[in-house]
């Protein structure tokens, strides 16, 4: 049904919902359900997200902590020739921090382009509809900071640990 004046869509509404016959759905309430179902879904995102995160950075550790092993001699070398634990830590600190920050730019640049994808198709097939994707600069800023800090504290455990090892132990290590 169709009504000539949208004003009246709740007045209608109830008229029509008092005869037991019908069932009543207004494009309001349609819209309430839309919407309901969309938050539902971005719950179930923000949960999924928080194990991707949690997952990302022990995977980081552990990517630092192998790469660390490895180069346990150059490590040696580099103490042996005067190198302070902070600097030695520093590196991989460092790197953890470039191989983040590179994700990070990745990852953007996929969503962009995706919700560029999406915006299309929407817009395409239901022109009343601005935007469904849109990067909010706070919440970029908000992950990048987040990521950093989370990429920090994944190699500075393992980076710890190989800093204070001894010298003589570094390079004998295969």
């Amino acid at each position: 049904m169709e009504l000539k004046d949208p004003s009246q869509t709740k007045v209608v509404t109830e008229e029509l919902q008092k005869n037991k016959k019908y069932t009543v759905l207004s494009q309001q309430r349609v819209l309430d359900i839309v919407i309901t179902f969309i938050r539902v879904i971005q719950g179930l995102l923000i949960v999924l997200s928080s194990q991707a995160i949690v997952v990302a950075a022990v995977m980081i550790g552990i990517i630092i902590y192998i790469n660390i092993m490895q180069r346990s001699k150059e490590i040696g070398v580099m103490k042996a020739v005067g190198y302070q634990n902070r600097d030695v830590k520093g590196i991989f600190i460092y790197e953890a921090i470039w191989i983040v920050g590179i994700a990070l730019l990745l990852a953007f640049l996929v969503a962009q382009g995706v919700g560029s994808l999406a915006n299309a198709i929407v817009s395409h097939f239901y022109p009343s509809i601005a935007k469904v994707f849109e990067l909010n600069l706070l919440s970029v800023l908000g992950t990048l900071v987040f990521a950093l800090l989370l990429g920090y504290v994944s190699a500075y455990f393992p980076a710890r640990k190989i800093s204070k090892m001894d010298p003589v132990e570094s390079l004998r290590y295969e």
